[in-house]
């Protein structure tokens, strides 16, 4: 992606895409074959919630 100042391209004028989530037990070489499909070079790695009884419950 390319910004130059003296374009003043509107952001909503600009393709932006979704960063892809992926849960922390991934393993790496599934994610890293996700980016090779050329969709994304960057995940946001989510912290994946520890269920117990008590939660089971609610």
């Amino acid at each position: 992606m390319f910004c130059r100042p003296e374009d003043e391209t509107p952001i909503k004028f600009m393709t932006i895409r979704r960063v892809p989530r992926v849960g922390e037990n991934w393993p790496l070489y599934d994610i890293l074959n996700q980016f090779k499909k050329g969709q994304s070079h960057m995940a946001v790695v989510l912290k994946e919630k520890i269920r117990t009884a008590a939660s089971d419950t609610d």
